[in-house]
């Protein structure tokens, strides 16, 4: 099996354990801040490529307020990705 195919593998396993997306407080009302936000920020505030994502600087399970500007930042893919694993671990975010 190709890195690819195993790395498709475990994101697919992954997602089986978690629950679904308006489960976890994305639902509409995330979706049109999201959309108005990426399209004021388009940029991603870690690199500076286009963002594909929205972050929360301080996690919503972790007391952040899931729907306040002041909480998010737009990232592209890559820095979401580092960057929730920061905050996972206890090291910061942006």
């Amino acid at each position: 099996m190709s890195h690819r195919a195993s790395s498709r593998s475990r994101c697919r396993l992954h997602q089986q354990a978690r629950p679904a997306p308006a489960l976890r407080g994305y639902d509409a009302d995330w979706v049109r801040v999201r959309t108005a936000y990426l399209s004021q920020y388009p940029a991603c505030q870690a690199c500076g490529r286009l963002a594909q994502d929205v972050h929360h600087l301080i996690a919503v399970r972790d007391g952040g307020a899931r729907l306040d500007r002041a909480n998010l930042a737009s990232v592209c893919r890559r820095c979401h990705r580092r960057l929730t694993a920061a905050q996972a671990a206890g090291r910061g975010g942006i």
